[in-house]
């Protein structure tokens, strides 16, 4: 039965949309009200390393205003971490926190797919797909993605998509018609989930993107310096997000000007939040 599930709040939205402000609020107006203590598991793809903090978006100790935070700096730069491993860590917080009010909120969609829905058992390696897939180049495997299930490439981070070995394991999982994530929502939800989606405007939403890339840049420019000074790979943080490679580029003289660098960041922004908003869709009847 539904209601025998364990309740959770799941926050989605676009990026820029708010969500760690909203899910903070959400979580001190709980204490007042119902004197609940919450807890808020970032479902963040980026948001998991350390250091990756202003070109994450990482909510900071003031702006978590004494509210618990899970989900962030858990391993790395350039460790491993799938979405399997978020969800055993994400499970396992939950389980452990049965008397505290859950909030999950972020903006990587297969980590909110994979809470709700689960994760299907992967199927062995494919050394024959595996081999044919190796003669052809980044694009080629890209575009296979796309055609088997584009909304499944649109969901993948910056760091999945351009990475070569990661979609060619997705591509075996795909054609070996199971999937990585139950997409298709025939399964059972694993919680009982309170969604509440975020959905500024897009005039609103552009703008909050344009005001964030100003009000981050110098720090985002520091940040990522220090990073490749720590010895982090460049071609590693490149995959970590449009901010980073964004950056990278700049500091290699690919992107010449500061304005050409943040106009690229907030152009590429305002796709990715598009792409957001595409994808959750789905949950409009889940409540």
């Amino acid at each position: 039965m539904q209601n025998e599930l364990q309740k959770i709040t799941v926050i989605v939205g676009p990026t820029a949309s708010g969500k760690s402000d909203y899910a903070v609020s959400l979580a001190l107006k709980k204490k007042v009200e119902e004197n609940i203590e919450s807890i808020i598991i970032s479902a963040d793809s980026r948001q998991v390393y350390r250091g990756l903090d202003i070109g994450s978006g990482k909510i900071n100790k003031e702006e978590m205003r004494g509210v618990p935070h899970f989900g962030l700096d858990i391993v790395n730069p350039g460790e491993k971490f799938t979405v399997n491993d978020w969800l055993k860590y994400t499970e396992k917080i939950i389980s452990e926190n049965k008397d505290k009010n859950i909030i999950i909120c972020g903006g990587t969609g297969l980590y909110i797919e994979a809470l709700l829905y689960g994760i299907t058992d992967n199927p062995a390696p494919n050394n024959k797909i595996k081999m044919e897939l190796k003669e052809k180049d980044l694009i080629e495997v890209q575009n296979l993605v796309i055609k088997i299930n584009k909304e499944f490439f649109e969901a993948l981070n910056n760091s999945e998509k351009n990475n070569k070995e990661r979609l060619i394991r997705k591509l075996e999982i795909l054609i070996q018609n199971t999937g990585e994530i139950n997409t298709k929502h025939d399964r059972k939800l694993k919680y009982n989930i309170k969604l509440i989606k975020l959905s500024p405007i897009l005039e609103t939403l552009k703008e909050n993107i344009k005001i964030r890339c100003e009000k981050r840049w110098v720090n985002m420019l520091l940040e990522t310096k220090k990073l490749i000074e720590e010895g982090v790979d460049k071609k590693w943080l490149e995959k970590s997000g449009l901010e980073y490679s964004a950056i990278l580029k700049y500091i290699d003289e690919d992107i010449k000007t500061e304005k050409q660098c943040k106009e690229y960041i907030i152009q590429k922004s305002i796709q990715y939040a598009k792409r957001q908003i595409t994808w959750n869709k789905k949950y409009e009847n889940l409540n």
